[in-house]
């Protein structure tokens, strides 16, 4: 024992619920062969969350919303073209593929939330075979509920925003695979997958920007490893990679900027320009300070030999939505749909997140992150654990006054800047580490997750309406996640509190919550009953069914035609 140093005391008891959490959350990756008994609980797991989420499919709507999504539907049934013979709101895959879902399940709005909710199943165990790449089972159970809390339960309906997220799922699984073992079929399916996002809607070229920050800092670290694994260690420093690297990296900022910075008020520039400058900086940081370090032939070489699967794959999905307009002559219409109508749709359309002011409800999660973090100090973590504790009495009592959800709702939409601030200093701090293999590897998928939430959030750009946040907020939780599996065991036990605190949150008040009065109050959802019609199949408030009732009598009452 060493001098000086007292013997280790019994804890107290007050102290064991912290500790057996802590133990919990401090779990390590899978490395052995998953005990059938743990398997059968997962897939049990998985089809209690898949039935919850059914019984949100039909609930409520937005009349405009769902009526937009579904006649610009069954116009293309009818062999119509977005843009070209109707003025369609996003790229144009995604008509198609409703026209599909229609084709197949029946032209009623419910068979657009079947198709949407069909693209969403897959998500479930591709984020927990990334969580287990990162962290120990507990915590990637609590990660999961998390992104799910946060996800499609909030709002069904079958928003392209949706398929967004979820094909930005798609492709992180796939740059995971590629990260591990650089098989270059997964950036193929990488490839696709933004592809499709970006069919369903323009901004998935912002996913298409995080695949490439991902592989940017890929490409550093196994420069790095080809160094130190070289005959000469002092290997020259490619100056030429380097300055295409940067150059690249400085026109991105400059077009963030340009799009985000105008329009923005200060609290834009939090949520909308402060995550992509910072994921660019740690991107270029190590063609500064040395870390990244090789000749520029091979390096440029292996850089852009991965363009060649990534762009065949992003071009697939494109190439075939552009190819009825082809056929047609009307190509050039798309230019219209896809850049000037968005463009005009910003100048009017600009709502700003909430002000800079309502950060001050970040002060208690840092407080618990931080407390919770102090390694060897029981007292800290037991002030941590009674600061959580009390965060879910006052929610589960008091959650729908509005001076607990209001507050609550700030920090959770205040949350995503917040993981990519910690996710980037994490990995800086930890940079001297990165030469071991597995360490690398953990590393490159951690900013890959950054990089993916931290771009997939722009989705609230510009109109950062509540639902919005939702669009993006599972993505957030798996990078909470990857950030807190960075930490020490004994640092993770905040971050632990805290995501049982906002599942809890999730499940008490916004899953029961009136989404469209969200940003202001906590409203509760209405009683629903069947709408009733032919081509619906959902649960709507009773005054709403009959308003609709009425006016589809009076449409067959007075039409004549075709078209009201």
């Amino acid at each position: 024992m060493a001098l000086g140093r007292p013997p280790p005391s019994k804890p107290l008891a007050g102290t064991d619920l912290a500790l057996n959490l802590e133990s919990a959350i401090a779990g390590e990756p899978e490395t052995s062969v998953t005990p059938r008994w743990v398997s059968l609980l997962l897939y049990a797991l998985w089809g209690a969350v898949l039935a919850y989420l059914l019984s949100f499919l039909d609930r409520g709507w937005l009349p405009p919303e769902e009526g937009t999504l579904a006649q610009a539907a069954e116009r293309v049934l009818w062999g119509e073209l977005p843009h070209r013979d109707f003025d369609g709101m996003y790229s144009g895959g995604l008509e198609l593929f409703h026209a599909l879902a229609f084709r197949v399940f029946g032209t009623r709005l419910i068979s657009l939330r079947i198709a949407v909710f069909l693209v969403f199943l897959p998500t479930i165990p591709l984020i927990y075979r990334m969580g287990r790449t990162l962290a120990g089972r507990v915590a990637t159970t609590i990660g999961v509920l998390l992104a799910l809390a946060w996800g499609l339960p909030n709002y069904t309906s079958a928003m392209p925003s949706w398929y967004n997220l979820f094909l930005a799922f798609y492709c992180t699984a796939a740059l995971f695979e590629f990260l591990e073992n650089g098989r270059r079929r997964w950036l193929f399916a990488a490839g696709i997958a933004v592809g499709l996002s970006v069919a369903v809607k323009t901004v998935g070229l912002y996913l298409l920007a995080a695949v490439f920050l991902t592989l940017i800092v890929h490409e550093q670290r196994l420069a790095a490893d080809d160094v130190s694994s070289a005959a000469d260690a002092r290997a020259v420093r490619g100056r030429g990679y380097a300055a295409f690297i940067l150059v690249g990296l400085i026109l991105f900022v400059a077009l963030v900027l340009w799009v985000f910075a105008g329009p923005s008020g200060p609290s834009g520039y939090y949520h909308f320009v402060l995550p992509p400058i910072l994921l660019a900086v740690y991107a270029g940081s190590a063609e500064l300070d040395g870390r990244a370090r090789g000749a520029s032939g091979p390096r440029a070489r292996r850089f852009l030999s991965w363009m060649v699967p990534l762009g065949a794959g992003l071009l697939l999905p494109i190439l075939g939505l552009l190819l009825p307009y082809v056929v047609s002559g009307d190509l050039a219409v798309l230019w219209t749909g896809w850049v000037t109508t968005p463009l005009t749709r910003l100048d009017n359309l600009v709502r700003d997140p909430p002000a800079l002011a309502t950060l001050w409800t970040l002060i208690p999660v840092v407080l618990v992150l931080v407390l919770g973090g102090v390694g060897g100090t029981s007292w800290s973590r037991r002030i941590a654990l009674g600061l959580v504790v009390l965060g879910l009495a006052l929610v589960w009592v008091i959650g729908a006054n509005q001076l607990v959800f209001r507050p609550v709702w700030w920090s959770m939409l205040a949350f995503g800047p917040l993981v990519t601030v910690l996710g980037l200093g994490s990995l800086w701090n930890g940079r001297a580490a990165a030469r071991r293999p597995d360490v690398g590897l953990k590393r490159d998928r951690v900013f890959a997750l950054a990089a993916v939430a931290g771009m997939v959030s722009l989705v609230q750009f510009p109109m950062s309406a509540p639902f919005y946040f939702f669009y993006s907020a599972p993505m957030v939780a798996m990078a909470a996640l990857a950030t807190v599996s960075t930490w020490s065991g004994p640092r993770r036990f905040g971050a632990g509190a805290l995501a049982i605190f906002f599942i809890m949150f999730a499940g008490s008040w916004i899953h029961t919550g009136y989404i469209y009065q969200m940003a202001d109050r906590y409203a509760a959802h209405p009683e629903l009953i069947p709408l009733g019609l032919e081509r619906s199949g959902l649960r709507v408030a009773e005054s709403e069914a009959r308003e609709f009732h009425v006016l589809v009598e009076k449409i067959h009452e007075r039409a004549r035609g075709d078209y009201i």
